[in-house]
């Protein structure tokens, strides 16, 4: 597991992303389970985690959190979040939401697909139909 695969870490820093190592490993552990190698990522005033496995083909939303509510730059990321996984062959999901009103915007907006994990009682994984 591990994002610094060349050609998504380029996609994203083409794209106007800035990654930087994850310091707190061992906290995103505690709260998600295994996650491997994770990487920060900022993108204006978005930032998060990012982790890409390449034995899963996976391109992973860890965590995702925007400084200013309604200035563009949520929808921007994700778009190119969804871009570069279509363009890398990559299925992109979000590994676990807390707000279910984000979770269902992804549904009816996106047309993502939601799969329940049990395990982490309300909390769903969803990849998206690209």
């Amino acid at each position: 597991m591990n994002i610094a695969t060349p050609t998504i870490e380029c996609a994203l820093t083409a794209r106007g992303f800035t990654l930087t190592t994850w310091k707190h490993q061992q906290f995103v552990e505690r709260v998600f389970g295994e996650v491997g190698v994770s990487k920060q990522y900022r993108r204006g005033t978005l930032h998060g985690l990012l982790e890409h496995d390449a034995a899963e083909n996976t391109l992973s939303i860890v965590a995702i959190h925007n400084d200013v509510r309604g200035n563009g730059h949520f929808l921007e990321a994700i778009e190119a979040f969804e871009a570069i996984a279509s363009e890398q062959g990559v299925t992109l999901r979000v590994v676990q939401f807390a707000n279910t009103r984000l979770a269902s915007w992804f549904s009816r907006r996106r047309g993502w697909t939601c799969a329940i994990n049990h395990e982490l009682g309300h909390h769903a994984i969803f990849n998206p139909t690209l």
